[in-house]
């Protein structure tokens, strides 16, 4: 059992020092946590061959989910499930069982009839009272691209700049609606956005007249038709995800899919989370995520 080799995990923190709180998020891919996530579903330890072939986001990954909760499934997930299959479209578990194949590959016959419609808004602000300044954890991020660019003297730096401004334009396209109008990064005015950003100010957020949307309004729209082309998850899949981030209650993550667990690992990048640990992310680094009460 998982369970028997938490020691492990201590000795890899322990070896590992600065390593074992990196950002391996955006290097996971859906081929890469294929063999680490069955493992963890099959509950026992990998060989010594698989580890070998693992890199060292990949090991990371494994230890993070091996210390995660194993006494509950994901916080909310299968209430907001059961919502969903009350609706008329069908619930996002039997979307996937119908389009995907056992390895998260979606089929070709439903590439070819899938349509990806963008942008899709999990909430908005009404007229006249729209952000002002983008937010606050993407401030952070430009501030991390311009300090980059402003000490250019590692070769390693031209990576950690295409991860960060990676993390960036996620951030932009799955939290557009909280940004300023018309605003988009620009890699040539990093430096103005830094300098003209108060991070002093408070609150960090404003989100007074935020409407957010909830499972529930989406009506019988067909998650077909919703299918994101980077992420292959739905809307209504996004936004359990949402749910559990913004519940800041670490749940059993590799219980949750692995198109979903990507994108969880993604979002909660963005935001400074450590994805094992959310009860120590703050308000702050979840009210983005905000999206509706559930009568759960």
């Amino acid at each position: 059992m998982i369970t028997r080799v938490l020691p492990h995990v201590d000795a890899y923190y322990s070896r590992s020092g600065p390593a074992s709180f990196i950002d391996d998020a955006f290097h996971l891919t859906r081929e890469n946590t294929f063999e680490p996530i069955d493992i963890l579903i099959s509950q026992r330890f990998p060989t010594a061959k698989e580890y070998a072939n693992w890199d060292w986001c990949v090991r990371s990954f494994f230890f993070k989910m091996v210390g995660c909760p194993l006494d509950r499934p994901p916080f909310n997930c299968s209430s907001l499930m059961e919502q969903a299959e009350r609706m008329e479209s069908p619930p996002p578990s039997q979307v996937l069982k119908q389009f995907y194949d056992r390895r998260g590959e979606m089929l070709d016959h439903v590439k070819a009839r899938r349509i990806v419609r963008w942008p899709f808004k999990f909430g908005s602000y009404p007229r006249g009272r729209e952000p002002e300044r983008i937010p606050y954890h993407l401030f952070l991020l430009v501030k991390e691209a311009d300090d980059i660019m402003r000490s250019r003297n590692n070769p390693k730096d031209v990576t950690k700049l295409a991860l960060v401004e990676k993390k960036i334009h996620f951030f932009c396209k799955y939290f557009h609606c909280h940004l300023p109008c018309g605003w988009e990064y620009n890699r040539d005015n990093a430096s103005d956005v830094v300098a003209c950003y108060d991070p002093m100010r408070v609150p960090r957020y404003n989100m007074a007249g935020y409407t957010p949307i909830s499972i529930s309004s989406l009506g019988g729209r067909s998650p077909v038709s919703e299918y994101d082309e980077q992420t292959l998850l739905s809307r209504h899949e996004m936004i359990v995800v949402m749910c559990i981030i913004h519940s800041r209650k670490t749940p059993t993550v590799w219980k949750m899919g692995r198109q979903l667990v990507l994108f969880y690992c993604k979002v909660c990048s963005c935001f400074g989370i450590d994805y094992h640990r959310l009860e120590a992310a703050s308000e702050d680094d979840v009210c983005l995520m905000n999206v509706g009460s559930y009568n759960l």
